[in-house]
């Protein structure tokens, strides 16, 4: 499609349809000319054909108790029942295959190990798996499996140093490394998404002058495009949590300057978090680089708008997050972080 057609073509569609959307849309149109696109993924009779050799071996036959294939449309609302009845104590293995779609024109999808989650009984416990494929014990439930295709975060949420927000889901985007001798969280997501978080226990009182401060490093940059869109939004961040459940996440921008500031583009997460650009550009990348920012007064800036009410601020500090995502775009991002710490006057508080 030209330009013109492609306009013609979105403004067909449930997208935002202004201007800056419109660009961002025909620009990530345009990429997909030059770069490779994912090999299709097997249909549900190929699927179950690469599987049959292994379900005859007599090995196999002998060791399992029951298997079944299911085939979930992306729109199927939670939750679907597997007919697998499951005892405690027993192990199951799931292999996932297909694409939930989030735009077939710019080629944006989820794949099974950020959609699909799974639980055991009307009742048990939400959980999602660490890649398409997954092996589990049901340690304390017995019941039904039932599994889902859900978007991330439109689940209700129940609730330890570092955890992954559950309604994210796991995933193995992080891990706990050193750098010259110093620890520090390496942050690589793998065409997903997840936020890592931290509790500050106690609470920490939030009041004027308290300044956040960290160093990292940043590789590479998950998106190619203004990342304050719905089909642009991959990142890599450092974000506080407040007690009120909002957040204030500090991100590296492909090319949005710095100090631009943006509420979640999200619908799950709108009116709950307020992004705020630190550094934007490729210039930088590589580099170690300190960052210090003024959390309250920033919070005051970009959530009150310029407008302090003793009613409306929230009264703690209570998580730090990383926040690191490439499911859209499916750009490598890559992030180091290190020397992270709270101060309030002489008193600082080390979270890594």
């Amino acid at each position: 499609m030209n330009r013109e057609e492609f306009q013609a073509h979105w403004s067909t569609l449930t997208e935002s349809q202004a201007p800056h959307a419109v660009d961002a849309a025909w620009r990530r149109y345009q990429s997909l000319s030059t770069s490779q696109r994912d090999v299709d993924d097997p249909s549900a009779e190929e699927f179950i054909g690469t599987f049959q050799d292994f379900l005859n071996d007599g090995n196999v036959k002998n060791a399992l108790l029951e298997h079944k294939f299911v085939t979930l449309a992306a729109n199927t609302i939670p939750w679907s029942a597997t007919g697998i009845h499951i005892q405690q104590g027993q192990v199951i293995s799931t292999f996932a295959s297909g694409r939930a779609w989030r735009s077939r024109v710019l080629d944006m999808y989820l794949r099974p190990q950020f959609a699909l989650w799974y639980k055991i009984g009307l009742n048990g416990r939400v959980f999602n798996s660490t890649g398409d494929s997954n092996t589990f014990e049901s340690i304390d439930e017995s019941g039904e499996l039932f599994i889902a295709n859900q978007f991330p975060g439109q689940f209700g949420e129940p609730d330890a140093d570092w955890s992954y927000l559950w309604f994210l889901g796991k995933s193995e985007i992080y891990h706990l490394t050193d750098w010259s001798g110093q620890p520090c969280m390496h942050c690589k997501p793998d065409l997903n998404t997840g936020i890592l978080q931290k509790n500050l226990s106690p609470p920490l009182a939030f009041e004027p002058n308290t300044v956040v401060s960290w160093t990292w490093l940043l590789m590479s940059l998950p998106s190619r495009l203004r990342e304050d869109l719905t089909f642009t939004h991959d990142y890599l961040s450092v974000a506080f949590e407040f007690e009120n459940g909002r957040d204030l996440t500090y991100t590296w921008s492909w090319e949005l300057p710095k100090d631009c500031g943006y509420w979640c583009p999200l619908p799950a997460w709108a009116d709950r978090e307020f992004h705020v650009v630190v550094r934007s550009g490729t210039e930088e990348l590589g580099e170690w680089l300190e960052e210090r920012r003024d959390l309250y007064a920033d919070y005051i800036k970009y959530i009150e708008q310029g407008r302090e009410d003793d009613r409306k601020m929230p009264r703690q500090v209570v998580r730090v997050w990383f926040i690191a995502g490439n499911r859209w775009q499916r750009y490598e991002g890559e992030m180091f972080v290190r020397d992270l710490k709270i101060e309030q006057g002489e008193r600082a508080l080390e979270i890594l």
